[in-house]
């Protein structure tokens, strides 16, 4: 009964898009309508392309995807980020090693690919702020949203 973390791969198309994309922005973050299977496999493909994203793997099975784009800086394109787009573990796992492994691989990530690392955390996540830190991750914006009527 292992954990295993490996690099996303072509054959995790299905389950990365139909299972944890799908999973995470209609049940977590409660965006149905950003479900898009074409454009989320266009960032998939550069996931795959990048090395960008990892596979949390228990006995045979998939249970957890972290996954994130490297794009420029905005206000310095020279600088390179890192940016995570999907984070989901399976719920039957959540209380176990995935989201720990899932974590520090993308950490292992940031500092092979990239200058700088984003992370976002759903507001009401029952992940707390000072466990991030414990983990290297430093808070430093709040991100709110303005959705029209």
């Amino acid at each position: 009964m292992t954990y295993e973390i490996k690099p996303v791969t072509e054959q995790d198309r299905q389950w990365s898009i139909g299972t944890a994309s799908k999973s995470m922005l209609k049940d977590e973050v409660g965006r149905p309508d950003l479900y898009v299977p074409a454009r989320l496999g266009m960032y998939f493909s550069k996931v795959v392309k990048d090395g960008t994203g990892l596979i949390c793997w228990k006995d045979g099975k998939r249970v957890g995807m972290i996954g994130g784009i490297l794009l420029p800086h905005h206000l310095k394109p020279s600088y390179t980020v890192l940016t995570e787009i999907v984070w989901y573990v399976d719920p039957d796992y959540r209380r176990s090693r995935a989201s720990t492994l899932l974590l520090n691989g993308y950490k292992a990530l940031i500092d092979e690919k990239a200058d700088e690392g984003i992370f976002t955390l759903l507001a009401h996540t029952p992940i707390e702020d000072s466990s991030m830190e414990r983990m290297g991750f430093k808070p430093y914006e709040r991100n709110f949203i303005y959705r029209k009527q």
